[in-house]
């Protein structure tokens, strides 16, 4: 006889995920801040304009406290990715790009 686990139950001999430390709690919670300040910065961008990794950053550098240099750039290829803004890199050696329509 097998023993049957249900979905989202923890058996008698699993693990129980353990809960989320304060560090992760805030980490997740700037990132939702940082998403949402990106798509707004590509919402007021028309198609084929530009803009600079500067300009980004210093967007979202004022709507986000504490924010690591490198934080907007990751997460906008993250949202890149997940199909939810699309741009293309005019100059790398310059950090600029500019936003293309969405391939939706």
């Amino acid at each position: 006889m097998t023993a049957r686990s249900d979905e989202g139950q923890v058996g008698l001999f699993d693990t129980p995920p353990r809960p989320p430390t304060e560090q992760e709690k805030q980490i997740k919670r700037v990132r939702g801040r940082i998403h949402r300040a990106i798509l707004a910065f590509f919402d007021r961008l028309e198609v084929g304009e530009q803009f600079t990794m500067v300009a980004l950053t210093r967007e979202v550098a004022s709507k986000v406290p504490s924010l690591a240099p490198d934080s907007p750039g990751r997460i906008m290829r993250l949202l890149r990715r997940e199909g939810k803004i699309n741009y293309k890199v005019v100059s790398r050696a310059q950090s600029l790009y500019a936003k293309k329509e969405n391939e939706s």
